[in-house]
C-alpha cells in the first residue's frame, strides 16, 4: 500500500511540477552486471551483481542537469541514505555516461519530511519538497 501511495505522490508531483519533461521512472543505477567468471555455479557475489543494481524512483535529464528524484510517503534518514547512494552510483551507471558532465540535482520528495530529515538532506546539499495533496492526509494520519 505504501508503495502505491508513494508512486501516486510522485506521479501527481511530476504532472504538476514537470508536465512537459520526460521523466523516466525506476531507473537502474550502478555498474552493469558482470558475466559469470567461470562456467557452472556462480558465486554469491556474481549472482548478486547480476540483480543487485539499485533503482531510483525518477530521473529527468535536461540539457544542463540531471534530476534524481527519490519519493517517499514519510521521509526517514533511510530515504536520505538511499538518495546518497544513488548520487554515488551516478558516475558508475553506463546508461548515464553521456550525462556525467552535467550538474546532478538530488531531490527528496515526500508527503511528510520531519525536521531531522530536512536537516540531513540540507547538510548533503540535496533539495527537498513536501508534496501533500489532500488525499494523502488520511493515509499519513493512519501510519
Amino acid at each position: 500500500m505504501t508503495q502505491q501511495i508513494q508512486r501516486r505522490i510522485l506521479n501527481e508531483w511530476l504532472r504538476e511540477r514537470h508536465p512537459l519533461e520526460l521523466a523516466t521512472r525506476d531507473v537502474r543505477l550502478g555498474p552493469s552486471p558482470v558475466p559469470d567468471a567461470k562456467p557452472g555455479q556462480p558465486t554469491i557475489e556474481e549472482k548478486y551483481a547480476k540483480s543487485g543494481r539499485r533503482f531510483i524512483d525518477c530521473v529527468i535529464i535536461r540539457d544542463d542537469e540531471v534530476l534524481f528524484i527519490e519519493a517517499d510517503v514519510v521521509a526517514t534518514p533511510k530515504t536520505v541514505g538511499a538518495l546518497e547512494n544513488y548520487v554515488r552510483l551516478f558516475s558508475q551507471t553506463p546508461e548515464l555516461t553521456k550525462h556525467q558532465g552535467k550538474k546532478l540535482r538530488p531531490i527528496l520528495l515526500a508527503a511528510l519530511i520531519p525536521e531531522d530529515v530536512r536537516a540531513m538532506a540540507k547538510d548533503k546539499g540535496y533539495e527537498y519538497e513536501e508534496y501533500r495533496p489532500a488525499w494523502v492526509n488520511q493515509f499519513v494520519l493512519r501510519t
